[in-house]
């Protein structure tokens, strides 16, 4: 069976904290169960691959491949 080709969205979620970088990437990490839950709520596949997550803080990137 073919797969259906599927669309890739980015997200961009501006956070103001002081909060560790490396602790916002737990975080957002950890909400993406959240997120792919809700998308299929609306009976749409979705997928959000962990490796692909990451957080920028002063030029610098934490996770994201």
């Amino acid at each position: 069976m073919e797969q259906e080709e599927v669309e890739t969205h980015i997200v961009t979620i501006p956070v103001h904290s002081n909060v560790d970088p490396a602790e916002l990437l737990d975080i957002m990490i950890a909400i993406r169960e959240n997120i792919i839950e809700m998308v299929e709520q609306q009976c749409i596949e979705c997928w959000i691959p962990e490796e692909e997550i990451s957080v920028e803080y002063k030029e610098e990137l934490h996770g994201g491949e």
